[in-house]
């Protein structure tokens, strides 16, 4: 498989959404992407709240209040015209509402990017990291059904205003801010 790099131009303030499963690629890709941009707070999600809170990405306890407490910090980035990418899976339309929402509060563009690594590559990357950070594999399997029906043309519908489909071969984003 050929690697290769994918470029997203975000126009003015952005909300970008990751939508995919764990071990899709996600945060791996946009950690490297916000590093790249010079601003590594670009990417924030409910793990890094759970490692500011708890100590560890693993504990999942409360994720009403941990969610809430990322998506206020994405919103005080998007409301100081600062672009930002939700860190989390996204798999369900009803979670994109929100994040759709929180940008058009913010006055900020909602960007899709679908992880579109399929259920067998993700098992295989969860299966590589330490064993403390594996998902159970049948949240692999639960989290790829609702990705079924997601297309571009349906996230558009969602209120997106860009959709890009990350696949497996992506190794590198870039991101360039208008």
């Amino acid at each position: 498989m050929t690697e290769r790099s994918v470029t997203l131009e975000l126009v003015g303030t952005s909300l970008v959404v990751p939508i995919g499963v764990p071990g899709s690629g996600k945060t791996t890709l946009l950690t490297g992407a916000a590093a790249r941009l010079g601003d590594p707070a670009f990417r924030f999600g409910a793990d890094d709240v759970r490692q500011l809170a708890f100590g560890s990405r693993q504990v999942q306890g409360n994720p009403a209040a941990v969610h809430g407490v990322a998506r206020a910090v994405v919103a005080l980035r998007l409301s100081s015209g600062l672009s930002a990418a939700y860190d989390a899976t996204s798999v369900n339309a009803r979670d994109r509402a929100v994040l759709v929402e929180l940008a058009r509060k913010n006055r900020a563009n909602p960007v899709a990017l679908i992880f579109a690594a399929g259920p067998y590559v993700a098992k295989d990357r969860n299966a590589s990291r330490p064993p403390e950070s594996r998902v159970p594999e049948e949240v692999i399997d639960r989290m790829s059904r609702p990705l079924e029906q997601v297309s571009a043309q349906s996230l558009v519908r969602e209120g997106f205003s860009d959709v890009y489909v990350i696949d497996q071969s992506v190794t590198e984003i870039e991101i360039r801010i208008a």
